[in-house]
């Protein structure tokens, strides 16, 4: 296997291949699970392999330009949006041309740089015909349920720059991009001083789903704010929703604060991990729905990003551990979710990687973890700006009482009615505590219970594959 040294020259990203680097931490068993590390880019992994170049981080960090602070993935490789810095001959056509990287989640290689139409994150000028960037293009990436590459800019003022959200079907292996559409170019009056540093998404941007993000800062009245854009038949409702966040986590905490991130799991509930919060999932008007407990809680805040994964009928959870300044310094967490999905109940398996990656300090922090299930393992792959890039594998051990199937079907709430997109076997809905409040066979609707709250829908299709899903009735 090989190992990537990333170097940027001019306009150009050439990859140069060194021996694979590995966490040489013990990851011991359990009766139930493996954990391992696949292969590590770190200021602390030995040797060092961390790229200190422009990009991925200078040793001191670096200014709002060219820095590598979104990563997502797809199709087991990971993929991180890069812009060039403002190039300094005057020739501001060429400014901030951005990229798609894409690296092999097996190796950590380079395998492929796909250019970003200039016409996402560039406008003309209101006279002559030269390109001028749109605030800072492909700030952040995500990738929706469908499959398409979502790329967002970073706006430092909603009021006067526009926020920029866009839509790419790629060809990783080839590296090319089939199609581009711009999801949203829009600027928001009332929303003065607003900045949006990164974003998550939720359904299929060119057809049905949303897309989110929190308001970076310490504003009264704006960083306690997440806001959310639906999009319908293809087009996005700029009418955005103002999600106000009511508590967090801890609770001395008042603001979003600095790079927070988002990541939507439902039509109705969605994570929020800031820099001075930690991991806590809220409904869409704000309501804290579920937190982790006291014992549990992260070494610090400051690195941010969370995400749920699950392999058979485990649910689980990768979550910011520790920041720069604490041991294991920018280091993440994996949990096994607790009765009725539940953080607060949840037993934390593993810390990783033991000895951190890194205590480079930086405003960019981290990014959302990207998670691929394959048969009984997952993938899990996270990036910490200017301290490292990893990737572990999470196993489960076959028991012969886990079917590893999880069923297409999705689940939705309309009104009183919870909606699967196929009749199935069999339909569940628990309440968070694990009582089981109903239970039917093939059906594609179930009545929502009455009472307000979190539910847990269970469910069994045709195939006998499962698939289990939080909904909060409201």
């Amino acid at each position: 296997m090989k190992k990537l040294l990333l170097v940027v020259a001019a306009f150009m990203l050439a990859a140069n291949s060194f021996a694979l680097v590995k966490d040489t931490a013990v990851y011991a068993s359990t009766a139930l699970y493996t954990f391992e590390n696949l292969w590590i880019q770190s200021r602390y992994s030995v040797p060092v392999s961390y790229p200190t170049t422009i990009g991925f981080g200078l040793a001191t960090g670096s200014a709002v330009g060219n820095d590598i602070r979104g990563m997502a993935g797809k199709d087991g490789k990971i993929i991180f949006c890069f812009r060039d810095a403002v190039i300094a001959t005057g020739i501001e056509k060429y400014m901030r041309k951005s990229k798609i990287l894409v690296y092999d989640g097996l190796t950590g290689d380079l395998v492929n740089t796909i250019p970003v139409p200039d016409s996402l994150f560039h406008q003309k000028d209101l006279v002559g015909d030269t390109l001028r960037a749109i605030g800072y293009p492909s700030n952040d990436i995500q990738v929706d349920n469908a499959g398409n590459v979502i790329l967002a800019n970073l706006t430092l003022n909603l009021a006067t720059t526009p926020f920029v959200v866009a839509a790419l079907k790629v060809d990783l292996n080839a590296g090319t991009v089939l199609s581009a559409k711009r999801v949203m170019k829009e600027v928001f009056p009332l929303a003065a001083t607003a900045r949006i540093d990164a974003f998550n998404v939720y359904g299929d941007l060119l057809t049905n789903g949303y897309f989110m993000a929190p308001i970076s800062g310490a504003l009264a009245g704006l960083s306690n704010f997440v806001y959310r854009w639906d999009v319908k038949a293809g087009v996005t409702n700029i009418d955005y929703k103002e999600i106000e966040i009511k508590r967090y986590v801890p609770i001395a905490t008042k603001f979003n604060d600095t790079a927070p991130r988002v990541k939507p799991i439902s039509e109705t509930l969605f994570y929020l991990d800031g820099q001075a919060s930690y991991a806590t999932l809220y409904d869409m008007d704000g309501n804290v729905v579920d937190t982790i407990s006291k014992p549990l809680f992260p070494a610090s805040p400051g690195n941010n990003g969370v995400d749920e994964f699950v392999i058979g009928s485990h649910n689980f959870v990768v979550y910011s551990h520790a920041n720069t300044a604490t041991a294991p310094n920018s280091s993440w967490a994996v949990a096994e979710l607790g009765t009725g999905q539940s953080l607060s109940t949840m037993s934390r398996l593993y810390i990783f990687p033991k000895g951190g990656m890194g205590n480079t300090s930086n405003p960019v922090r981290t990014a959302v973890p990207y998670i691929d299930v394959v048969g009984n393992s997952a993938y899990i792959y996270v990036y910490g700006f200017a301290n490292g890039l990893a990737a572990y594998k999470l196993t489960l051990k076959p028991t012969g009482l886990d079917r590893n199937e999880i069923s297409n079907v999705s689940i939705s709430l309309i009104g009183s009615q919870i909606r699967i997109s196929d009749e199935v076997a069999l339909a569940e809905i628990y309440s968070t505590a694990g009582q089981k409040m109903t239970s039917s066979k093939n059906v594609s609707t179930i009545s929502a219970p009455s009472a307000k709250g979190v539910y847990i829908v269970t469910i069994v299709d045709k195939n006998g594959a499962k698939k289990i899903q939080k909904v909060a009735v409201n």
